[in-house]
């Protein structure tokens, strides 16, 4: 499916304003530069935490879409936890938040995307992890949805524009 000829430009042509666009300054960080999938939403309420127990499941070529409320003062994730979403079949990774490890990642068969990067590691516990929607760019993002990501950018739709 990550190898397949489509780009985010094009998808925003054809669905105008049903492609939700997560218009912030993100940076790739995985190997891969092009990755979709299901959309696996979590927020994180009260401020970052490590979020490498959720990689450590099944993704079933899902994407990890973790709202850190755009802190980048520690990382969401760093080697270990891209290793086992790389492990458990994740198709990517997205972090409205930090990661660390960037010299790691660099050739990590797997798609990231963060605001930033930061060498401390966030809480391994005691802050809340939540699945649940999220709301960006004024619009509703549902466990489900379809996200698409490449050098151009990330859009959300709430369907699947490629067939695998």
């Amino acid at each position: 499916m990550n190898n397949e000829k489509w780009s985010t430009a094009d998808f925003c042509d054809t669905l105008g304003e049903m492609a939700t666009v997560l218009s912030l300054p993100f940076k790739h960080y995985g190997s891969l530069r092009r990755f979709c999938g299901p959309v696996v939403t979590v927020d994180l309420p009260d401020g970052p935490v490590v979020v490498g127990s959720l990689l450590q499941r099944e993704g079933h070529g899902r994407v990890l879409l973790a709202d850190a409320r755009s802190d980048c003062s520690v990382a969401l994730i760093g080697d270990r936890a891209t290793s086992a979403a790389i492990g458990n079949g994740w198709a990517g990774i997205i972090l409205i938040g930090a990661i660390r490890d960037v010299a790691a990642l660099r050739d990590a068969a797997i798609g990231i995307a963060a605001l930033g990067s930061s060498p401390r590691r966030a809480p391994l516990d005691g802050r809340r992890i939540e699945r649940r929607a999220l709301c960006i760019a004024g619009r509703m993002i549902y466990d489900d949805f379809w996200v698409y990501a490449d050098e151009d950018g990330i859009i959300v739709t709430d369907k699947q524009m490629i067939h695998t």
